[in-house]
């Protein structure tokens, strides 16, 4: 709007939505960044518990910790910033994930599924978050909650083959989907940060010759 029709309230308007959404993609790559973190704690305690003679005493610790970080990842999927949930879409006013058991035995999505955008140029509008079922593949292959259920309960059975095979499988495309997300989210980042910039330093510029006049 600011390049086609000047006037300092749109353009300011604009900055600020800019400036907004790249604001919630920080925090989005913020929350990737912890998942990733906790992924890669789930992936060793999955080798741990898979190559190691292990006694009873041995897989229950295995199996509170991966069990500790499911519930971290509980947390970094229902994230907020000034009060709206990153990973919700578009409603971001409750909590997007919501648990099934104790211990927890599934995950649900109750968030939207459509991308909160920003218009970044007439006929261009950029996403500026990940609804969680994508950021998380909820229910899908790469599922990150499901993943970490599994390393808990194969832990919990003493089940090394599971945590050799299926389990390791799970965590390795769970990684995946962050590593794809972050991916995508950078991206989006980096488009709204230049884009902000030019902006701003249009509207100095625009603001300092009519100042001039």
């Amino acid at each position: 709007r600011c390049l086609s029709d000047w006037s300092s309230d749109v353009c300011s308007s604009d900055l600020t939505s800019l400036q907004a959404g790249t604001s919630d993609l920080k925090n989005s790559e913020s929350g990737l960044n912890e998942a990733t973190n906790i992924l890669t704690e789930a992936e060793q305690l999955g080798i741990q518990g898979a190559n190691t003679a292990h006694s009873n005493t041995d897989f229950a610790a295995i199996a509170t910790q991966a069990d500790q970080l499911l519930n971290e990842m509980i947390s970094v999927g229902n994230q907020q910033l000034n009060g709206r949930y990153t990973f919700g879409g578009t409603q971001t006013l409750q909590s997007p994930f919501t648990t099934t058991g104790s211990p927890v035995s599934a995950v649900t999505y109750r968030g939207n599924p459509t991308a909160r955008t920003v218009q970044a140029a007439p006929g261009l509008s950029i996403s500026t978050s990940l609804p969680g079922n994508t950021a998380f593949d909820v229910g899908g292959s790469g599922d990150v909650f499901a993943a970490l259920i599994a390393l808990r309960d194969a832990a919990t059975n003493h089940d090394v083959t599971a945590l050799s095979t299926t389990v390791s499988t799970a965590i390795s495309a769970a990684q995946d989907v962050v590593t794809n997300d972050l991916s995508a989210v950078g991206s989006s980042e980096a488009t709204l940060s230049r884009m902000a910039t030019s902006l701003q330093s249009t509207v100095l510029n625009t603001t300092s010759a009519l100042s001039a006049v």
